[in-house]
């Protein structure tokens, strides 16, 4: 059972390594001294080179041709380290305000409510250049840079209050509308989104099957399909185990106008 989508297994093929064999190959009669191997060799170095201008120039066109590019995700705009004492050091970020991003227009402290964001602390807010001076009437603007002491492994959830809504919309329409955890049981997410999904997978988590699936190593990106359900890895965390999954609803039938 080939893990793999058929547009994942085209691009595999598009993008896969060639060059060394068939050039390697080729430079064995030439060194025997065969007759003709210096025709066969400068063919085979032709292909090769012309493959390698087409395919390798052509990749990034592919891979969205064929729909398999990941959407960015949201992270920090720079980090740095500031040493406060030999041992004792101070993690900061900072995050550029997007436009129709939920930091716009929104105070810097007022992303900083959520319990997983309660550590942070707002450093300095830049606008055009210059240090702004926050009072409680502050709204950050689109292109604003805001600097926050904050756990370097906390920076691209945060990050997401800044991207823009559009960036939102693209990562639903590639990984869905619905995030869930690995440890969800098949049954539970049925129940819960009245999805038609197989009653012998109940019991089983969708971690379970994506590690059944592509083994212990997963990566974001790789999806499930349950009976037109499709489950994706949307964010694994810094071990590299799955941290969210998505899921995407198969698309509805067009209606029927009554006649």
């Amino acid at each position: 059972w080939f893990p793999y989508s058929k547009r994942e297994m085209a691009y595999i093929s598009w993008v896969g390594l060639r060059g060394a064999v068939p050039i390697t190959l080729a430079m064995m009669p030439l060194m025997e001294g065969i007759p003709n191997s210096r025709l066969i060799f400068d063919v085979i170095f032709s292909v090769v080179i012309v493959s390698l201008l087409v395919q390798g120039t052509t990749i990034g066109f592919m891979a969205r041709k064929l729909k398999v590019v990941l959407p960015p995700q949201p992270e920090p705009l720079s980090s740095d380290e500031i040493w406060l004492t030999e041992k004792l050091t101070l993690q900061l970020q900072s995050f550029r305000v997007a436009e129709y991003s939920k930091a716009e227009r929104s105070h810097p402290y007022a992303l900083t409510r959520l319990k997983q964001f309660a550590n942070a602390r707002l450093f300095a807010l830049i606008r055009d250049g210059a240090i702004m001076k926050v009072g409680m009437n502050t709204q950050m603007r689109k292109g604003d840079v805001a600097w926050y002491v904050f756990p370097e492994d906390r920076g691209n959830e945060f990050a997401e209050q800044f991207a823009s809504n559009k960036q939102s919309e693209s990562e639903q329409e590639f990984y869905g509308e619905i995030e869930v955890k690995p440890y969800v049981r098949i049954g539970e997410l049925a129940k819960a989104h009245q999805l038609n999904l197989r009653e012998e997978d109940a019991d089983r988590t969708l971690g379970e099957l994506f590690r059944e699936r592509f083994g212990d190593v997963p990566v974001a990106g790789d999806k499930l399909d349950l009976d037109g359900y499709e489950i994706t890895i949307k964010e694994l965390d810094e071990r590299g185990y799955m941290k969210w999954l998505a899921l995407k609803m198969p698309p509805k039938p067009p209606a029927v106008e009554a006649l």
